[in-house]
């Protein structure tokens, strides 16, 4: 589903640029009278770890002639590049370089990045862009940054424990522990609950309004309210599964970023 995301957020992009780098030749000189210069911008804000993140790249010409000049974009340590669709730009690690034709007097031309908020990114990513080439008769604006806040994070881990054997047509209960690892209190954290192959009939330790809404029993989104560092909150999902194997998914919601995703979720198996 990531990818999915990935690909349709790229998809809307399509500025045509020339590629600045091996094969692509050399950066037209600048217009004498061109003063070109550059912007950044960087959505959203704040980020959560795990998130996208999106830049914006502008070159523009404030004139008074047509010029050209390459770009380039460093993103910070935290952030890796994901998704671009620029036939002008070309990325190395975490550098993109770009080179665009030539810009006309009042006009700009933009490239879009899309990268992914590193698990255990921290404080305030900062993103630098800069002109290059021959330098024009301006050099206040040819330069820029997009500062984004990470918000803070910490690591909550979700645990099943099932029967060693439930029977057909029985109410099986599985006991769903959700624990704040560390190190800072979660404020809001939402359990989801969703089975195949049973039904939940009831949840027992946290408020679980959709359930009773839900005839089918299938999905339900449980509220488990504050949860401090070191400890954890537990609760009981009844089920009732049918003939052969039945599975139970857990995930976990947070108000922050999470510092080790993987164990937001866990799947249990009734038999």
């Amino acid at each position: 589903m990531f990818f999915g995301v990935v690909a349709r957020a790229v998809a809307c992009v399509g500025v045509g640029v020339g590629v600045l780098g091996a094969g692509a030749g050399p950066v037209p000189a600048v217009g004498r009278a061109a003063d070109l210069g550059v912007t950044l911008s960087a959505s959203p804000r704040p980020v959560r770890a795990g998130d996208l993140l999106g830049y914006t790249l502008t070159v523009w010409d404030a004139g008074p002639g047509a010029g050209s000049r390459g770009a380039e974009l460093r993103l910070p340590d935290g952030v890796d590049v994901v998704g671009m669709r620029e036939d002008g730009c070309a990325d190395s690690g975490r550098t993109v370089r770009c080179a665009f034709p030539v810009i006309a007097a009042g006009r700009s031309r933009s490239v879009h990045i899309l990268g992914i908020v590193r698990p255990r990114a921290s404080g305030t990513l900062r993103a630098r862009a800069r002109l290059v080439g021959p330098a024009d008769r301006a050099t206040r604006n040819d330069s820029a940054e997009a500062d984004v806040p990470v918000t803070p994070s910490t690591d909550i881990a979700v645990r099943l424990s099932t029967p060693r054997k439930g029977r057909s047509g029985k109410v099986v209960p599985v006991r769903v522990t959700v624990a704040d690892r560390g190190p800072r209190d979660a404020r809001r954290v939402n359990l989801n609950l969703g089975v195949h192959n049973a039904t939940l009939v009831r949840v027992g330790g946290a408020k679980c309004p959709g359930l009773r809404r839900n005839k089918l029993g299938r999905y339900v989104r449980c509220f488990l309210g504050h949860l401090r560092p070191g400890h954890g909150r537990t609760v009981t999902a009844y089920l009732r599964h049918g003939r052969g194997t039945g599975t139970l998914a857990a995930s976990a919601e947070l108000d922050l970023s999470d510092t080790d995703p993987s164990d937001n979720a866990a799947v249990a198996t009734l038999r």
